[in-house]
């Protein structure tokens, strides 16, 4: 009986370094998993953050954008009026030469029964041609559409180039 009665207070007492030993693991292990839920939660702050600086900086770019599409715009129908005044419609481009333009890269003539007749000798030569009113309407709308993709290109390439910091990229300069 002295031997069941030792062994039952010098089991406990042996298994006491042990008892220590895992209640150290389970607090060290409760500390982990409390500084791993604050991590993330300092990681979905920052992404919270991130995102709304990218939205700020789409509305930026967007609201930019558009007032320069609206300037763009103005600019042409500016300048469309203007052109009335400063072409007579003179024939510049054959019915021939149409109908090798059309179709080329970029390129669609369209509209030749609309076209405005021509005066002069172009009258005389019959067919579709173009005046110099067209050519000069088109070179209008041509470059009219150029810069409003130059100017989507320009946001895109900031919205992709502007890092969500508030720090500003050193943009390359156009040669």
């Amino acid at each position: 009986m002295a031997a069941g009665l030792t062994s039952a207070v010098v089991w406990p007492m042996a298994r006491a370094p042990v008892q220590l030993q895992l209640a150290d693991l389970r607090t060290e292990h409760a500390q982990l998993r409390e500084s791993h839920a604050e991590s993330l939660r300092l990681a979905a702050m920052a992404s919270a953050q991130r995102l709304e600086q990218a939205q700020a900086r789409g509305n930026h770019l967007t609201k930019k954008l558009q007032a320069a599409e609206r300037a763009n715009t103005q600019l042409t129908q500016e300048k469309k009026h203007a052109l009335k005044a400063a072409t007579d419609g003179r024939a510049c481009l054959s019915d021939r030469a149409l109908r090798v333009l059309d179709g080329a890269t970029g390129l669609t003539v369209s509209g030749l029964s609309e076209l405005p007749t021509p005066t002069g000798d172009a009258a005389a030569e019959g067919g579709s041609v173009a005046t110099d009113s067209d050519l000069a309407q088109w070179a209008l709308e041509a470059g009219s559409r150029f810069e409003s993709c130059r100017e989507r290109l320009d946001a895109l390439i900031d919205w992709h180039l502007t890092p969500t910091t508030t720090e500003e990229p050193q943009r390359e300069p156009a040669e």
